[in-house]
C-alpha cells in the first residue's frame, strides 16, 4: 500500500516512530471514546486526536495535530458532525469527523504503522454488527480481515516534495514489536517511509493459468483463487471418476426405471442431472448448460433427466429430454444431450436404455448438431425418422 502525504506531517510521524515505544493500558478515557463511537456511530477528528493522545505521548503527542492529514491521505470521507438541536431550526456549530467504520480503519492504518493504539475492542464490536451482511465498504471489509491482516501489512509513505537538496541516506531500525521501517532521507528531510509488519512475507508471484484437467483460469498463489479452483477440480474429477453411489444404487434397484429425473425426484438427483449437463457444455464447447435443475431447484415439467448407473453403482453419465412444439403442433420429446464419462463409453449404457427411451418418448427427435459417435449410434439403432436427417460420415 502506497500513500503520498505532505512533506511536514511524514517528519513528524518519523519523529514519533523513531522515538522507543511505552507500554500502555486501556485507560477509562479510552474505553469512554469506543462506547462513544460505538452508540453514536459517528466521531469528531478532535475527539479522535484525544484518543490517540491517551496512549501515543511520543513526539510530545504531536499525533493529535496529524489526524486530518492522515485521514485525508488514506482517502476517508471527511464529513461534518453536529450535536443534535434541541429544537428543529436552531444553529448548530458541527466539527470534522467521521463514521465509526472509517474511525476505526483509520486506526487500524495508525497501528499499522507503528502508532501506539489498539483498535481491537471496536474492531470486535462492529464485526458483530456487520454480522452476515452480504454487501461491505471498502473499509468493513478490512475491519473484517482484521485479525487476518495484523502485522502483515507493508505500508509505504511517500512526501510530496518536488525537490530536496543534500545527500541521500537511508535509516532502518525494528520496534519492540517488530515493525521493521526503512526511512529514506535527503539531507535532514524523509522523502519516504517504508513500514512491514512483524509478519509481513513478500508475496509469491501470480500468473493467470488455465488448468487441463478442469479448464478454470484462476490465478496462481492467490488464497481465493485456490479455494474455488480446488472446488472447481473437484467437481469435474468426481464427474469424471465417479465412486460408488449408494443414493443412485438404492433408486435402481428394480430397473433403470429408478434413474428417471422427473419433477418428483429427490433434488439431489437434479443436481446430479446438471453435473453431467455442465460436463457436456465444457466438452463439446456450448454456450449454455442445457439442464434447468439443480441440486436446490427441481427442473420444470417440460423436462426430464435420466441417471446412468455404471456396473459398480456409479453415475456413469446422464441425459436429458425437453417437450417442446417447434415441429409438432401437439408436441413431441427432443433429446438435448447425452454425456457419458470416458472411462463408461463404449460399454453399451446407452444401447441398454435406448428402447425405454423409445417407449417413454416415441419417435422422438435428437437436438443437433451430433457428435459423429452419436450418428453412428443412431444408424445402428434409431428409428427411421431419427435417421432420416443424419449426414454421412
Amino acid at each position: 500500500m502506497i500513500f503520498k502525504l505532505p512533506g511536514e506531517t511524514l517528519l513528524r510521524l518519523c519523529e514519533i516512530i523513531s522515538e522507543a515505544q511505552r507500554a500502555f493500558t486501556a485507560s477509562p478515557t479510552v474505553l469512554r471514546f469506543e462506547n462513544a463511537l460505538l452508540a453514536e456511530g459517528v466521531c469528531t477528528l478532535t475527539a479522535i486526536g484525544t484518543h490517540l493522545v491517551a496512549n501515543e505521548k511520543r513526539g510530545f503527542s504531536a499525533i493529535k495535530e496529524l489526524v486530518e492529514d492522515l485521514a485525508t491521505v488514506f482517502d476517508l470521507y471527511i464529513q461534518g458532525i453536529y450535536p443534535r438541536p434541541e429544537c428543529l431550526g436552531d444553529e448548530v456549530e458541527g466539527e470534522k469527523g467521521l463514521n465509526a467504520a472509517d474511525a476505526t480503519w483509520l486506526l487500524i492504518m495508525l497501528e499499522a504503522i507503528g502508532v501506539q493504539v489498539d483498535p481491537s475492542r471496536l474492531v470486535e464490536a462492529l464485526v458483530t454488527h456487520i454480522g452476515d451482511r452480504k454487501l461491505l465498504t471498502g473499509t468493513e471489509f478490512d475491519i473484517l480481515h482484521y485479525k487476518h491482516t495484523l502485522g502483515k501489512r507493508r505500508i509505504q509513505l511517500n512526501a510530496d516534495r518536488t525537490f530536496l537538496e543534500g545527500p541521500v541516506t537511508q535509516k532502518t531500525f525494528k520496534d519492540s514489536i517488530g515493525n521493521r521501517y526503512t526511512v529514506c532521507s535527503r539531507g535532514d528531510l524523509p522523502y519516504s517511509l517504508e513500514i512491514s509488519g512483524p509478519k509481513y512475507r513478500e508475496p509469491k508471484p501470480q500468473e493467470a493459468v488455465t488448468c487441463d484437467l478442469c479448464g478454470m483460469l484462476y490465478v496462481t498463489n492467490h488464497p481465493g483463487d485456490a479455494r474455488r479452483h480446488k472446488t472447481t477440480h473437484d467437481r469435474v474429477v468426481r464427474r469424471l471418476n465417479p465412486k460408488p453411489s449408494a443414493r443412485l444404487q438404492k433408486r435402481v434397484v428394480t430397473g433403470i426405471t429408478g434413474e428417471l429425473v422427473g419433477p418428483d425426484a429427490p433434488l439431489w438427483m437434479h443436481g446430479e442431472v446438471y453435473e453431467r449437463a455442465a460436463a457436456f457444455r465444457r466438452e463439446f464447447g456450448y454456450d449454455f448448460i442445457q439442464w434447468p435443475g439443480g441440486s436446490s431447484t427441481r427442473a420444470p415439467s417440460d423436462w426430464r433427466g435420466h441417471l446412468f448407473a455404471g456396473p459398480g453403482g456409479e453415475i456413469a453419465g446422464a441425459c436429458a429430454f425437453m417437450h417442446t412444439t417447434s415441429r409438432k403442433a401437439e408436441g413431441e420429446w427432443s433429446l438435448q444431450w447425452i454425456w457419458i464419462a470416458p472411462r463408461f463409453r463404449r460399454m453399451g449404457l446407452l444401447e441398454t436404455r435406448w428402447a425405454d427411451f423409445q417407449q417413454r418418448y416415441g419417435d422422438f427427435d435428437l437436438e443437433k448438431p451430433l457428435s459423429e459417435a452419436m450418428v453412428n449410434f443412431l444408424w445402428k439403432h434409431g428409428s427411421e425418422a431419427q435417421r432420416a436427417s443424419l449426414p454421412v460420415f
